[in-house]
């Protein structure tokens, strides 16, 4: 059986039905992903009045099977306030029955575009706020490709930046050595 064509689009107020159904999908992604670190296994990454915010706000990218038109996962994709050519992404979900067909390296592509059209030329991704465990990461490991694990980890007391040139692959931050990330300051 062949698999749809998968899709990629800003959600809009005409996702808003779906909100429901995207928020279920982000917080059983996060719940199986942070399994164990929450005291309280009821935990939820969102709610739907967050979502529906987010979408109002221009700030959600949705993949979707094509002809079904089915919601695969998501990427929040957002200029940083302080930063007005920085943008930030996160919120990144793949429906677990989808994983490993590319989708969510293409909704972090997506992100990257979306802030690149409204003024970026750097993309930061941010650790969780204090006092929370930190994500999983590990799911970002073209961010990382000369990078062991713990000096990522040890990393992680600051944001990291990416630029992103209008063609050819991620570059770093000048200064930074070839092949690695450079904190932001």
């Amino acid at each position: 059986m062949a698999q749809e064509e998968v899709t990629f689009e800003l959600a809009t107020s005409e996702s808003l039905p779906e909100v429901q159904g995207l928020t279920d999908l982000i917080n059983r992604v996060y719940r199986v992903s942070e399994d164990g670190l929450w005291k309280d296994a009821t935990f939820q990454r969102t709610c739907a009045e967050e979502v529906s915010d987010l979408i109002r706000k221009g700030e959600i990218v949705l993949a979707r099977a094509g002809t079904s038109r089915v919601v695969l996962g998501c990427v929040q994709s957002r200029m940083l306030d302080e930063k007005p050519t920085t943008g930030s992404f996160g919120m990144l979900v793949v429906d677990p029955d989808q994983r490993n067909r590319g989708i969510g390296k293409r909704l972090i592509e997506e992100a990257e575009k979306l802030a690149r059209s409204r003024g970026a030329d750097t993309m930061q991704v941010r650790q969780p706020p204090p006092k929370m465990p930190c994500r999983s990461l590990l799911c970002f490991p073209a961010l990382l490709p000369t990078m062991s694990l713990p000096t990522f980890l040890r990393s992680l007391s600051s944001s990291w930046s990416f630029s992103i040139p209008r063609t050819g692959s991620r570059r770093t931050r000048p200064g930074s050595p070839s092949g690695t990330l450079s904190s932001a300051t």
